[in-house]
């Protein structure tokens, strides 16, 4: 099971390179995420709808962050990316379970979705894009 899809991972890794301020075309995300040329400009123009990115048009053109990456959660890019993500089905709103009142996993999905929906939006890029620190003796 993959709770990131593929598209997500390829817009992370694209906004990890926005992240150093440059100015970077769709032909040169695509190249450097070695991702699908196509999958790159179906994102950005998501991301870019959404206000994570800023489109500049132009010879020199291409996308550059629309604000610190200390202030994109993960939360949001997943779900402008691929929707929301949901451990179970009967966490989806509206869902009417079969087993309500009768299930036994109901509190402990519950509190599991709501840990990854914390953890999702309390985390930011910039966090997920330091490199952890090698820990002596550890490789």
């Amino acid at each position: 099971m993959e709770i990131l899809k593929r598209e997500t991972d390829y817009a992370l890794r694209a906004l990890h390179l926005l992240d150093q301020g440059e100015c970077t075309d769709t032909m040169a995300l695509a190249r450097d995420c070695k991702a699908p040329l196509a999958s790159i400009r179906k994102i950005m123009k998501k991301l870019a709808n959404d206000g994570i990115v800023k489109a500049v048009r132009g010879v020199q053109g291409g996308y550059l962050l629309a604000m610190p990456s200390r202030r994109i959660s993960l939360g949001r890019v997943v779900e402008v990316i691929q929707g929301p993500v949901y451990m179970n089905v009967c966490n989806r709103k509206g869902y009417a379970c079969p087993y309500s009142g009768k299930c036994p996993m109901k509190g402990s999905v519950c509190i599991l979705q709501k840990r990854l929906n914390d953890f999702f939006n309390k985390t930011n890029l910039a966090e997920i894009y330091k490199q952890p620190k090698k820990r002596k003796g550890k490789s």
